[in-house]
């Protein structure tokens, strides 16, 4: 998946840039999670490390905490 970002600029001669910021987004990754419906998940033959039911609780049924490797 491709996003663009576009946008125009003016130099501090006058003269006018156009900017295209591309950024490549991968549709080929599972999520690694056997409870997930997402077809690219379902056709893989990857181990999924996962669990399908993480911990209960009433505020964060379902969800994973996934940290940010470029904050930590």
């Amino acid at each position: 998946m491709l996003r663009n970002k576009s946008f125009v600029k003016r130099t501090r001669k006058g003269n006018i840039v156009r900017t295209v910021k591309e950024h490549y987004l991968r549709d080929d990754i599972i999520c690694g999670t056997s409870s997930c419906v997402h077809p690219v998940c379902n056709a893989s033959t990857q181990p999924k490390p996962l669990s399908p039911s993480p911990r209960d609780s009433i505020k964060w049924k379902r969800h994973y905490v996934v940290p940010d490797t470029n904050a930590l």
